[in-house]
């Protein structure tokens, strides 16, 4: 009795599993053949490798290619080193105090250019003519931490183009807030 029931079961199983089978089979769809893009092998560049004495040699050549471009500052006719050398050649010299590069140089009346700083001569009343054409002679109000320096001592001036719209060379939120909205 053990051995039909086995039995029994046994065939259940595999009538199942033939009748699984066969749907199986039907409900799969035709195989289609599926292109795979080609795979891309990665490159790989290797290196020569050199000695100490090979890159070394390459350095000094750079350096020296790299001394061969460098080229002498252009010359500023515009600047003399003294009040008297300035004078020689222009009617009225100021002396310009920012950039710092220019500080303690001399110009003469119409050349100073924008962004740059002067110091009013005693005998001289009004800074109008100093800026190059374009520019305006502003009060110079430098930022410090972030908040204006308060009106200098000195009459010092800077040439600037405020009011185009720009915050350009020498603008702040204290010399021309009309072009420069932030205080920086």
């Amino acid at each position: 009795m053990l051995l039909v029931k086995s039995m029994k079961r046994l065939m259940c199983l595999l009538m199942i599993a033939m009748l699984f089978g066969c749907a199986q089979q039907q409900v799969q769809p035709p195989v289609q053949d599926v292109v795979q893009p080609p795979v891309q092998e990665e490159v790989v560049v290797e290196e020569p490798v050199q000695d100490e004495e090979n890159l070394a040699q390459e350095e000094v050549v750079e350096v020296a290619e790299l001394q061969e471009n460098i080229t002498e500052p252009v010359q500023d006719d515009r600047l003399y080193d003294s009040l008297e050398e300035c004078e020689a050649v222009a009617d009225e010299c100021v002396s310009l105090m920012a950039p710092e590069s220019l500080t303690g140089k001399f110009v003469p009346v119409g050349s100073v250019k924008e962004g740059e700083a002067f110091n009013l001569p005693s005998g001289m009343l009004t800074p109008r003519h100093v800026c190059e054409e374009g520019l305006g002679p502003v009060t110079h109000i430098e930022m410090r931490d972030g908040e204006c320096g308060g009106v200098p001592m000195c009459k010092c001036f800077i040439c600037l183009k405020c009011g185009d719209g720009i915050c350009g060379p020498g603008e702040n939120y204290c010399n021309c807030n009309r072009d420069c909205f932030i205080k920086e």
